[in-house]
């Protein structure tokens, strides 16, 4: 009976033996993941957001969202199987960061994962003020361009269509032939464009209220052209000063 006690006893011990190896061995099979979060600089980043999934076979079916570093920068994922997993993490301002292939053993398993600085992604749409619009030379508002269906309806005749030009533009307009004034029109073939300019105080207008009526030549046609202003003034011409006794040398 005795005999038959201390063999069942140690049945039972060799047992439970047994199967605390196993469990040790299990134990010892598992591996954790801890990973510190860190910026370009070097700064640990807490409350970043952290993602695991295995990327092979073994590890298909563990999946881990939502963990969140630390105050020192650190998350870690316990009870892993050994094996390779891809790990996200996300934080606002920063790229997000991929790592698509951490090999977990057992034990434990370290990893830095450092953060980049989100890209500026920025859209500007260009448009100019109304005030701007309404003011500038160039807008339609002080120009009127002829169209070539315009331009060919003009007369054939030069002396004619400077005539219906100048009644187009009204009282007071002047013809400028490639910038110059003065001289014939050219024939219309010989015409590129032109224009009616309204603004009789910009810059370049050197007398005001004047209109013009800007005729701009195909290139490479035609003769050459241009034109020369002369002017002469001298204090004899000019009548006495009320303010002074005497009147001050002046010529030009």
């Amino acid at each position: 009976m005795g005999r038959r006690l201390l063999t069942a006893g140690a049945v039972a011990l060799a047992v439970v033996s047994y199967a605390s190896g196993v469990a040790a061995r299990q134990r010892v099979q598992t591996g954790s993941l801890r990973i510190v979060v860190k910026d370009q600089s070097g700064a640990v980043v807490p409350g970043a957001t952290l993602h695991i999934k295995g990327s092979e076979e073994r590890t298909a079916s563990v999946v881990r969202d939502g963990l969140a570093s630390d105050g020192q920068g650190v998350a870690r994922f316990e009870e892993l199987v050994p094996g390779r997993y891809a790990v996200q993490v996300s934080f606002p301002g920063f790229e997000t960061l991929v790592v698509p292939d951490v090999r977990v053993r057992a034990g434990e398993t370290r990893r830095d994962a450092v953060l980049s600085i989100q890209k500026l992604d920025e859209q500007v749409s260009v448009g100019r003020d109304k005030a701007t619009v309404a003011s500038d030379p160039n807008n339609d508002r002080f120009n009127t361009v002829l169209s070539r269906d315009q331009i060919n309806a003009l007369p054939d005749d030069p002396d004619e269509m400077e005539r219906v030009l100048k009644d187009m533009a009204g009282p007071g307009a002047t013809l400028r032939v490639d910038g110059f004034r003065g001289g014939r029109l050219p024939p219309k073939s010989q015409i590129r464009s032109i224009r009616f300019s309204r603004d009789m105080y910009a810059a370049e207008n050197h007398t005001a209220g004047m209109v013009f009526v800007d005729i701009v030549t195909q290139p490479g046609l035609g003769p050459l052209r241009g034109s020369m202003d002369f002017l002469f003034r001298d204090d004899a011409l000019n009548a006495r000063n009320a303010y002074v006794s005497e009147k001050g040398p002046e010529q030009t």
